[in-house]
């Protein structure tokens, strides 16, 4: 490392350089997170436990780190509402049960069911609670601060609630991707967010609120105060955040900088004053310059790239971005096609532009004629399925081969992509799952083979790529060994790698190979491959056929994040197959 190489856009890592694209809301989120206390709740358990044990009882969820109890679920659900609580995004945390442990940034939310059922868009209110993230109740003692509004929702069943709750302030932004994620997943009515100010209010005026600016529709500084409205028969004061609350800050920034998800053998300065830290500052332009993929300047610059740029969207309404090379168009050659699993929906406008930042090294393969995109991905399964039919139709309308469509994505879209595959098998060609191990689970919990099997029933080749800085590295746990091997296991039977032991997986650790012994695999092939200022270390496996259909990448001091040359390496995997579509059978181009 150099601590003096620089480069153009270098700045764009500077926080401050982003003051002002992010949402003047975060300022009094944040101050409503920084003064909140715990409140009481009337919540008792209705079954059994023992003090300070919780984290073991069966009822006990990981990704919430709490118990959903069952007798006020089922008495939410009596009430004809849903009831959901979940999380997104982590932090490492010191557990005083359980020591260094993940914790999502986690909420709740209630709908009444029909509304969900039949996708009648209602209003939603959204609040801010504080709760003792250690103790596994904190998931029911909030719902039962909120139960006087949930009884008003079941009877009235004309708005729906979402509580995003954090003992300490989150400054990362990511409610922001949570508010994303609710509001897709349920009919939440995006032109009616109203967020609860009560909080702030006790300790004075909304306008003495460091930092936070109230516009109105046009743009202009306005009184906060002014604008609150009141919410429901309860006449809780909100603000109507419609418009307001999409952050303008870097994803992929965000990701490196910012984020609690990089383990601490990540080198941030190492990255950012290198080749890939200089590539990425590139493709942050698109969020640094853009806000929304409707600026004309932006339809602009996809022009002179040499695409065919255009905004759709599907018979559901959900839209997705489509970007074809000219020529190939002109001259009606078949294009394979990439279907990338990245956030482009309406709501927040600037998560579609992030689509471009995380995703640039992909539009400039695609410009250079390779290939077509499709960028498109809902928070569900199902939901996501929509692709096929989206996908067959655009075959209509442009040159495109089915016999060569690809999948990926990146963290939770990885786990997509493998869900994606395992319900349409025959439709894909070959996947490249970024940011989330073979195993959809990865090394955290029990590993999902589920969202994999059909992998054991098809061929489906894949290219799986992550940072070495991500929190499967090191194994140097002897529970994570087990629970490695375990794994390992189940991915040699899903892609019919043979000859592979206990002791095979094991001697991986302290192979004399040094690409082995970085990436703890019991691989057939290995190659370290320099570039972009960082080593990429290459496993390949080999099926029974003797034919290389997964190939395992890890990238040097890379946290939890796409890189350029992530989209390089999966290209050049991808590219080399087809499926016959009368067979269904893989063929190897080269």
């Amino acid at each position: 490392m150099n601590k003096y190489y620089s480069y153009p856009n270098i700045d764009l890592w500077k926080t401050e350089n982003w003051t002002d694209k992010v949402a003047p809301l975060s300022h009094l989120i944040e101050y409503m997170q920084e003064i909140s206390t715990i409140e009481p709740s009337d919540y008792v358990p209705s079954y059994e436990f023992t003090e300070g044990r919780l984290h073991e009882h069966p009822l006990f969820r990981e990704k919430t780190h709490g118990i959903d109890d069952p007798a006020v679920v089922k008495e939410i659900n009596d009430m004809g509402l849903v009831y959901n609580c979940t999380g997104q995004g982590w932090k490492l945390v010191d557990d005083p049960h359980r020591g260094k442990v993940k914790f999502e940034r986690c909420w709740f939310l209630t709908a009444p069911q029909e509304a969900v059922e039949n996708w009648t868009k209602l209003p939603t209110y959204i609040a801010f609670d504080c709760e003792d993230e250690f103790d596994p109740r904190w998931t029911m003692r909030a719902v039962k601060r909120f139960w006087d509004l949930i009884e008003l929702q079941a009877k009235k069943r004309d708005f729906i609630i979402a509580v995003l709750v954090s003992e300490t302030p989150v400054y990362d932004k990511i409610y922001f991707n949570i508010m994303q994620e609710f509001s897709v997943l349920y009919p939440c009515d995006i032109e009616h967010f109203y967020l609860d100010v009560s909080k702030a209010l006790e300790k004075g005026p909304l306008k003495n609120v460091p930092g936070f600016v109230w516009e109105d529709s046009n743009g202009t500084a306005g009184d906060p105060d002014q604008a609150i409205e009141y919410f429901s028969d309860f006449q809780l004061p909100v603000l109507n955040i419609t418009g307001r609350w999409g952050n303008g800050d870097s994803l992929e920034r965000g990701l490196v900088v910012t984020f609690q998800m990089n383990e601490g053998r990540f080198d941030r300065e190492w990255l950012i004053h290198s080749e890939v830290g200089k590539r990425m500052a590139q493709d942050m332009l698109y969020e640094y310059k853009y806000n929304t993929v409707l600026d004309p300047a932006l339809r602009k610059e996809m022009e002179e790239k040499g695409f065919i740029f255009e905004i759709k969207y599907n018979r559901f309404g959900d839209r997705y971005l489509m970007l074809l090379p000219r020529q190939a168009v002109e001259e009606k050659k078949q294009l394979p096609l990439v279907l990338i699993l990245q956030e482009v929906y309406g709501g927040n406008e600037h998560l579609a532009i992030s689509a471009f930042s995380y995703c640039g090294e992909w539009l400039e393969i695609a410009a250079q004629g390779e290939c077509a995109l499709m960028i498109y991905v809902l928070e569900d399964i199902e939901s996501n399925d929509r692709a096929v039919e989206m996908v067959r139709q655009e075959a209509g309308n442009y040159p495109i081969d089915l016999s060569r469509v690809y999948v990926t994505g990146h963290s939770h879209d990885g786990y997509f992509t493998y869900a994606f595959v395992n319900r349409n098998p025959d439709f894909v060609t070959a996947i490249a799952v970024l940011g989330m191990g073979v195993c959809p689970a990865g090394m955290n919990a029990a590993p999902d083979y589920s969202a994999v099997h059909n992998i054991a029933n098809y061929d489906i080749p894949l290219v799986n790529i992550m940072g070495l800085c991500e929190s499967n590295f090191p194994v140097d746990e002897e529970d994570k060994k087990t629970r490695w091997v375990d794994t390992w296991k189940q991915v040699f039977r899903n892609f019919h790698i043979p000859n592979k032991t206990t002791e095979d997986i094991l001697a991986a650790f302290e192979s004399e190979d040094y690409t082995q012994r970085t990436t703890c695999l019991a691989g057939d092939r290995f190659q370290t491959l320099w570039a972009d200022g960082v080593e990429h270390y290459i496993v390949d496996f080999m099926n029974e056929e003797g034919k290389n259909h997964l190939r395992v990448i890890r990238q040097q001091n890379m946290p939890h994040t796409i890189t350029p040359f992530m989209c390089n390496l999966s290209w050049d995997f991808l590219r080399r197959f087809r499926r016959d579509p009368e067979t269904k059978k893989i063929v190897e181009l080269y």
